[in-house]
């Protein structure tokens, strides 16, 4: 995937690595509190971060991705916290071509489910999860919050310096998706970068769980597990079982 093959030399700093690395290790801790798991499969795992959040907390973990500038920077980090979960270079939609085992739990978190542009590949994916998920797992979806930023419409939706970088991500807004870019400011000049998005709202998602056969659903607004509500929350976290 071009976009992120472009990102992945400043992936690491936009999101702040090693600051967060600390603070998410505990929230996850707190998600298997409720939601135990040993095997995982990390679906979309960029660099691996929570690839190795995840294999901090003891479990055996499996990730996945299309972009090999990022499973190589992924390679990399895994290295620098001593972890070794099994990096795969593969797609949602084919990936279980490759992966034949079964999971406790699928994990595909940082916005990776709204890269599904048509109706197909989001019901094709559910059904690829749904073949390599062990019969009392469960998938963790995460978003970001569709009903609020559709409702709000912000042009800019985040800016974060870190060092001397800045990092600028804005919205341009289609009929029915929207354009996220990326602008990368550094002493040596600036360069933008752009990916095509599905806004799912919560209501399009809970509708999609139920006719790919997903039974129990519970929506959280963040991954810290807080109540969803439509017009606040920072993101749409559904936890699916069959």
């Amino acid at each position: 995937m071009k976009f992120y093959d472009q990102l992945a030399v400043d992936y690491d700093q936009m999101i702040g690595f090693n600051e967060r690395l600390e603070k998410e290790t505990m929230i996850f801790g707190k998600i298997f509190d409720h939601f135990p798991a040993k095997t995982i499969l990390d679906a979309g795992c960029g660099t691996g971060f929570h690839s190795i959040v995840l294999s901090l907390l003891g479990k055996k973990v499996t990730a996945i991705d299309n972009s090999a500038a990022m499973l190589a920077k992924a390679l990399e980090n895994s290295r620098q916290w001593q972890v070794t979960p099994d990096f795969i270079n593969a797609d949602f939609l084919n990936f279980n071509r490759q992966i034949k085992n079964q999971f406790d739990a699928i994990f595909c978190l940082g916005n990776s489910f709204a890269h599904l542009l048509t109706a197909d590949q989001r019901h094709n994916v559910l059904q690829n999860f749904k073949q390599v998920l062990a019969p009392d797992g469960y998938v963790f979806l995460q978003i970001m919050n569709y009903d609020k930023i559709l409702k709000e419409r912000p042009q800019i939706f985040s800016v974060k310096e870190q060092g001397q970088h800045k990092y600028t991500r804005s919205y341009r807004y289609l009929p029915s998706t929207l354009i996220f870019t990326i602008r990368i400011e550094t002493p040596a000049g600036a360069s933008e970068i752009s990916h095509e998005l599905y806004p799912l709202q919560s209501n399009d998602l809970s509708e999609l769980a139920v006719d790919n056969g997903f039974t129990r659903q519970t929506l959280y607004g963040n991954l810290a597990l807080s109540k969803y509500d439509k017009y606040i929350s920072e993101n749409i976290c559904s936890v699916l079982a069959q």
